[in-house]
């Protein structure tokens, strides 16, 4: 195998897998560097070459790939830890929304029940986790009980929290924003059971021939 001052291939003691390795003389804080560039031979050596040369270069100019991944590596971690639960959220739209758009009364809490009802699972959750096919998930559930007007509101109720939190940029998009809408419940027909009430039904199918009937008291 050919190799490059820059970049050579190298037997991990773990994988056994060839990969080309550049190692710039001098980082940005004074030590050698060891980057895997990609594996061998999906990676030519040719492109390694050239990703090699683009690393030392950068090396001279002080710039360190690996500190540069750490540092973004841990500014996600912070992020991470710094997001916020979707249950923390809830606490802050019930008591800076729902507190003061709606009047004190049975809806009110009717959609902080629905709230905490459906978002239980979730409440340990980062608010950013949140997708649209937990949601979908949710109302789904509540309409395959059959409770489809109740599905339909626990809808409403979380595109309002969905939208609320986007709003306040506590999520870059709307997870709830195409949330799809509950299967309408279909008109039932009732139909007589009791003895008294099939005797009823068939004098009511008789009256159009009697004329009109008036009711008196």
């Amino acid at each position: 195998m050919h190799r490059h001052r820059k970049a050579c291939p190298h037997v991990s003691d773990h994988s056994q897998r060839r990969s080309f390795v550049a190692r710039p003389e001098k980082g940005e804080r004074g030590r050698r560097l060891s980057i895997t560039l990609g594996r061998y031979p999906a990676m030519s050596l040719a492109e390694a070459r050239a990703e090699a040369s683009r690393i030392e270069l950068e090396a001279q100019s002080g710039i360190d790939r690996v500190q540069v991944a750490k540092d973004v590596a841990d500014a996600r971690e912070a992020a991470a830890a710094n997001e916020k639960s979707i249950g923390e959220i809830l606490e802050l739209y019930v008591a800076q929304h729902l507190l003061r758009a709606l009047k004190p009364g049975p809806s009110r809490r009717e959609r902080e029940q629905q709230l905490r009802t459906c978002l239980a699972p979730f409440l340990d959750t980062g608010i950013r986790k949140l997708t649209r096919a937990d949601l979908q998930g949710i109302v789904d559930a509540k309409a395959a009980e059959g409770k489809n007007t109740m599905a339909s509101r626990q809808r409403a109720a979380l595109r309002a929290f969905t939208a609320w939190s986007a709003d306040r940029e506590y999520i870059e998009t709307d997870p709830g924003l195409r949330l799809r809408e509950a299967a309408k419940e279909r008109a039932r027909t009732r139909t007589p059971h009791s003895p008294k009430s099939a005797r009823f039904g068939r004098h009511v199918r008789m009256w159009p021939s009697l004329g009109p009937v008036f009711f008196g008291s």
